[in-house]
């Protein structure tokens, strides 16, 4: 079972950094076992003005970690000294992050459904560690990271596309 991290936030935030990229490269490594290339989820990053998906963002992840894991986590602090409530309660928060993202898709079929569900579910147990180790405010910045480092990147490789 883990123990919470009893550093401040700013000793913490390289590790947040570190995890942020950690939970890129697990999640990139499970969506390409799984193979996403059949699932259409919608396109944020050609749809919104990136100005105000940067303003947004922080906002609606804010909303997302309360309602996936900062309720949860309020409620369980600090009772977890068994490692079946442990299990369940990070299976319980990557179950919220999973059906949070459904509105993602488009045209879900069983298959996509289960495929999507599935990455969608171990990027939930991810935070959900996160949390349970560095509270809500490690969840909520790695999650942040995680979420811009991944638009940055899209940003940058179609920009780079298009000059090829």
């Amino acid at each position: 079972m883990l123990e919470p991290n009893k550093q401040s936030y700013l000793q913490n935030f390289p590790k947040y950094i570190g995890l942020a990229f950690l939970m890129i490269i697990v999640n990139m490594i499970y969506a390409n076992i799984v193979d996403l290339s059949t699932v259409k989820t919608v396109d944020v990053i050609g749809e919104v003005d990136m100005t105000l998906l940067m303003i947004i963002l922080p906002f609606s992840l804010l909303v997302e970690e309360i309602l996936t894991r900062g309720l949860i986590y309020r409620f369980v602090k600090g009772t977890l000294t068994n490692r079946v409530a442990y299990l369940c309660i990070l299976y319980i928060m990557a179950m919220f992050h999973t059906i949070l993202h459904y509105s993602n898709l488009v045209d879900p079929t069983i298959i996509t459904l289960l495929k999507y569900f599935s990455v969608q579910f171990v990027g939930g147990l991810f935070l959900g560690i996160v949390i349970l180790k560095y509270g809500f405010k490690g969840s909520y910045t790695v999650h942040v990271l995680y979420d811009f480092i991944l638009i940055f990147v899209s940003i940058f490789l179609s920009n780079y596309i298009q000059v090829i």
